[in-house]
Order: structure tokens, then C-alpha cells, then sequence
């Protein structure tokens, strides 16, 4: 049987198990996997992906099965930039450690993290300290990865989708050109996913990250391009504006606080905080929009 789970650790469901639909499956667990008896259950399931949690011999793992090709892609493709992702942090102590994966199959084994998620942990008290950690686990990662020059003609490519998408007088036209005169001199390979629920604060892992008292692991990377970085930090700073926990304005001075602290990262505009502010009120426009279409 498989013990309860602590409140540290993410819920489980009651859905049966539906492994994928292949004869061999469990035979190709076993070429990552020691060779012994397992326990299987699944974990809270999200639209793009089941996730299982496999015990087996004191050890916890997480099982990724990759699916939902109609809305997200191939699966292939996701796991592999996912598996990019992992092997080029694996050395910084920033993700669930990679055990395996199987491409043809669609799945890939991680270390289970116990932890919480940041957006299930957050509060008025602890914003703060969990805002910069967040922002310089994302300075980190975005560190791992060359950066691209760019040129005001790709600012103006990612401001497409608000501007093609959006009415006038939802977007605003003061808002569009405070966009439009910002000066774009490089993207980073971002996460692409920066969501408060993306993110864990570990339950045993050593206290770093800005010395702010968590240790954040990112989770899910298959989505991973590049991008300006003022777009991955105004996503991370709507997901935490939703819990209405803080303004918007201390929110992100403490994003860009996490940011920019570490070591190597380019100084930062000092109009990034209202870049990223207009971002955030442009992004939760758009996706107000797009519910409705």
C-alpha cells in the first residue's frame, strides 16, 4: 500500500492509473529503473501531462508521461527541450536531478521533490523573501544559456500577440508605446512558464538563493525559448499578483531585487520595473481576451 502523503508533498487523486497503451512500457521503465517492485500512484495530473509517484525500495521518483498533442504539440519535442533544459542545470542543484527518459515512449523518470508550491506557500509575511528568491532562480537559470543580441524589430515581434489580439481601447495606447520605446539589446533562453506553480520550495534541500531562506526548484521546461527577459519576469510577477497578496509595484521590485543580485547578471534598466508592470496589465488584458474568443 502507499502511505499517506504529508502536507508538504503534492495531492494525490483518486483517478485509476492509466499508464500509456503500450505492451512494453514497463519493460522500458526498467532500463532507468532498478529492476524491483514498485509502488505506482498518480499525482495531481495537469492538462499537458500524468504524473506518477513511484516508490520503490525507500526511493521516490516522479514519472512524466507527456501527452495532450492536440493542444501542446509533440510530446517528443516537449520532452526533449525539457531534457536540454534539466542536463544543462543538473550541475546548479535547481530542478528535480534527471534519472532517465524514453523518447519514443514519451516519458521521462525525476527524483521525487518534496515541497510545496510557491503560489500554495505565499502570504502578505513572506512575499517578499519568496518574490527574490523566484527572481534569482530565474537570473540563474537564464545564466545557464548564450544570449541573443536583438534589435528593436524583435521587441516589436514579441509585442505581436498583445498588439494583433487586442482592441485599442483594452490596450491602450499609452500602454502600447511605452512598449514599443523600450529597448530590447538581448534575449535569454527562458523557462517560458514562470508560473507560481512551476515553482517548489524544497521540503529538505540547504537554504540558498539570495540567502532569502527558500531553496526554489523550477519544474517543467518543455515550453522553453527564447525570449526578452522583461517577458518571463512580468509572467512570474502576474502569477503572484494574482494571489493579491502585494501590489503590483513591491512585487516586481522584489523580482528584479532577486534578479538582478546575481553574479553576472547585466545591470538592469532602471525602466524595467514599469516595462514589466505594463507587461503584466497588457498580458492579463490579452488573456481576458482570449477567454472569450
Amino acid at each position: 500500500m502507499l502511505p499517506a502523503m504529508n502536507s508538504a508533498a503534492p495531492e494525490t487523486t483518486s483517478t485509476p492509473i492509466e499508464l500509456p497503451d503500450r505492451s512494453d512500457f514497463s519493460e522500458r521503465l526498467f532500463q532507468i529503473l532498478p529492476r524491483a517492485d514498485f509502488d505506482l500512484s498518480p499525482v495531481l495530473n495537469r492538462s499537458t501531462n500524468q504524473l506518477y509517484l513511484i516508490q520503490q525500495s525507500g526511493q521516490e521518483y516522479l514519472l512524466k508521461v507527456y501527452g495532450n498533442r492536440e493542444r501542446f504539440g509533440d510530446p517528443q519535442k516537449r520532452l526533449s527541450k525539457e531534457f536540454f533544459c534539466l542536463q544543462s542545470i543538473r550541475a546548479e542543484n535547481m530542478a528535480p536531478e534527471l534519472i532517465g527518459y524514453d523518447r519514443s515512449a514519451e516519458f521521462m523518470v525525476m527524483h521525487f521533490v518534496r515541497g510545496r508550491r510557491v503560489g500554495d506557500v505565499i502570504s502578505p509575511d513572506n512575499y517578499a523573501l519568496i518574490a527574490r528568491a523566484t527572481g534569482h532562480w530565474l537570473a540563474r537559470f537564464h545564466g545557464q544559456f548564450e544570449r541573443r543580441e536583438c534589435g528593436l524589430s524583435a521587441w516589436d515581434y514579441f509585442l505581436t500577440r498583445y498588439r494583433d489580439r487586442l482592441r485599442p481601447e483594452v490596450f491602450g495606447s499609452s500602454c502600447q508605446r511605452r512598449l514599443e520605446a523600450e529597448p530590447l539589446p538581448y534575449a535569454v533562453f527562458a523557462k517560458n512558464d514562470a508560473h507560481k506553480q512551476n515553482f517548489l520550495i524544497a521540503s529538505e534541500a540547504p537554504v540558498s538563493n539570495h540567502n532569502c531562506g527558500y531553496h526554489i526548484y523550477g519544474i517543467d521546461y518543455e515550453f522553453a525559448r527564447y525570449t526578452p527577459p522583461q517577458f518571463e519576469l512580468a509572467e512570474l510577477a502576474r502569477s503572484l499578483s494574482r494571489e493579491r497578496i502585494a501590489p503590483l509595484k513591491p512585487l516586481v521590485d522584489c523580482i528584479l531585487e532577486g534578479y538582478s543580485s546575481e553574479q553576472g547578471t547585466l545591470p538592469l534598466a532602471a525602466s524595467w520595473t514599469e516595462v514589466i508592470e505594463t507587461l503584466v496589465h497588457a498580458n492579463i488584458a490579452y488573456l481576458t481576451e482570449k477567454k472569450h474568443e
